[in-house]
């Protein structure tokens, strides 16, 4: 850090840090304290994850009629958020899993591609923020948000 930000001092950066988690932690507080957070695909995901948590517990009324592909399905990295959260929270909470993830993953994620950028540009992390509900993610396109964190990241290690 102090490489990437060698104009402040010791105290600056740290409370700059601070200030970064600081907003990060309020942005997921005030999505998470919404009772029911709806987009438009919200429900069908949180469904599918519910689908698969009782096909995994072996629920024989359910295999009769569905069953989980073996194969690589691009839209499993969301389910999975879903599930490890349904399994910890309740199905009703576990949007909670999908928003931490994304608030926090997009927002570090742009930081470092800030930070990779150059020393001057440090600032301009905090302008993800206001970007972090985009269309995409309040239509439900949980995988497409998420692949923001990868997209960022790979970017900057670029």
């Amino acid at each position: 850090y102090q490489k990437a930000c060698p104009f402040l001092t010791k105290k600056a950066q740290i409370t700059e840090q601070l200030l970064f988690l600081f907003c990060a932690i309020f942005f997921s507080v005030v999505l998470i304290r919404i009772p029911f957070f709806m987009t438009v695909d919200g429900p069908s995901h949180l469904y599918n994850s519910q689908l698969i948590i009782q096909l995994l517990s072996g629920d024989e009324f359910l295999a009769q009629y569905f069953s989980l592909n073996v194969g690589f399905i691009p839209n499993y990295l969301g389910h999975l958020i879903l599930i490890l959260t349904a399994l910890f929270r309740g199905v009703w909470n576990a949007h909670d899993g999908i928003l931490l993830a994304y608030v926090f993953g997009v927002g570090y994620s742009f930081r470092y591609l800030v930070f990779s950028i150059g020393e001057s540009s440090k600032l301009m992390s905090f302008f993800i923020f206001p970007f972090l509900l985009s269309f995409h993610f309040l239509m439900g396109f949980y995988n497409f948000s998420i692949a923001l964190m990868f997209f960022f990241f790979t970017t900057g290690y670029c």
